[in-house]
């Protein structure tokens, strides 16, 4: 049976402002609980945070890793299950400018590249003009 070596450890600016914070298990970033690594600048503003399990970049529920400019806005998401870029509901990458401004989005299934397109259409079956029978009759679908 393997033992394992849960840590936690903290790291501090001079001025006694929160540097680091991270979770680890056997020497790798790890928290079922929450984002597992976390960084502020020395201003106090969070610069980054992520999600691992068990070593890899890992959150279903939301964004693995975040990061921020010194004025607390948003400089880009990643969406990542088991380490891959997924995010089925959205784009799983998305940048700003330190203005706010959407910069840049991408859209990835399953490690997977599409184009926002590709991404929009995944789910719609071309069914128009399939023959279909129902009860012994048959039906040619239309799409609508």
């Amino acid at each position: 049976m393997k033992t394992e070596k849960a840590e936690v450890t903290w790291e501090y600016y001079d001025n006694g402002q929160l540097a680091c914070e991270e979770y680890r298990v056997n020497g790798e970033y790890h928290n079922p609980n929450g984002s597992a690594y976390k960084y502020w600048y020395k201003n106090g503003q969070l610069a980054y945070e992520q999600y691992y399990i068990n070593g890899e970049l890992h959150n279903p529920n939301g964004s693995a890793t975040k990061s921020w400019y010194k004025n607390g806005q948003l400089r880009y998401e990643s969406y990542r299950v088991n380490g891959t870029i997924h995010n089925p509901n959205a784009p799983a990458y998305r940048e700003w400018n330190d203005n706010g401004q959407l910069e840049s989005e991408q859209y990835w299934i399953n490690g997977n590249n599409l184009t926002k397109e590709e991404f929009d259409n995944r789910n719609k079956s071309d069914c128009n003009g399939k023959i279909v029978e129902i009860d012994g009759k048959k039906y040619q679908l239309k799409e609508i």
